[in-house]
């Protein structure tokens, strides 16, 4: 099922909710919007691609639905609820960002992304989100990251994967529960 950025009511999916985003709109404290707006519902246990067609824009998303977003460059309207909570200090409680650039040590891509997934594997989170996720990975380890990500979500685990545009084949499509489409708008307005 795919939700789509420009319709304000998309869904994944709403029998177990994981993730709840309504209205989210990401800014820089310049009030240019980075993604948004975004309202969908992901399920316990799915796995979800989410594209876009900037790294800023996906990050963001990123950040955002972790708790993690950088209060001192960007600020965010809307509300992201995960497992109950909606505050960033106690989303982080349930929510981990896997930064696969953080992991040292491993030159290939793939094994890195796989290496930040291990590592969230270790946590207790139920929302563990891959970014950068498939960003420039060619077709066999985009599958390679995808299958790495499934063994998470057969563990009750819900996870959502980052992913360019343009870089998600119709054999990936398939291995995800969804694919969310986000949308930005580069035109600098005043943050609301």
């Amino acid at each position: 099922m795919v939700a789509s950025t420009s319709h304000p009511a998309a869904t994944v999916s709403t029998s177990n909710p994981l993730l709840e985003v309504m209205g989210l709109v990401v800014r820089t404290n310049f009030g240019a919007r980075v993604t948004g707006p975004l309202t969908l519902t992901v399920e316990l246990g799915s796995l979800a691609v989410a594209e876009g067609d900037t790294p800023a824009g996906r990050l963001a998303l990123a950040a955002a639905v972790t708790g993690r977003l950088p209060l001192e460059r960007m600020r965010a309207i809307g509300t992201v609820t995960v497992a109950g909570r909606s505050t960033p200090p106690l989303i982080r409680t349930v929510a981990v960002l896997a930064q696969s650039w953080r992991i040292h040590g491993v030159e290939n891509r793939s094994h890195r992304r796989l290496a930040a997934l291990t590592w969230a594997r270790r946590t207790d989170a139920e929302l563990i989100v891959l970014a950068p996720g498939l960003d420039g990975l060619e077709a066999d380890e985009r599958e390679l990251v995808l299958a790495g990500a499934a063994e998470l979500t057969a563990q009750g685990r819900t996870v959502l994967i980052t992913a360019p545009q343009s870089g998600v084949g119709p054999r990936e499509r398939q291995l995800a529960s969804a694919t969310i489409a986000l949308t930005t708008d580069s035109r600098r307005t005043s943050a609301a």
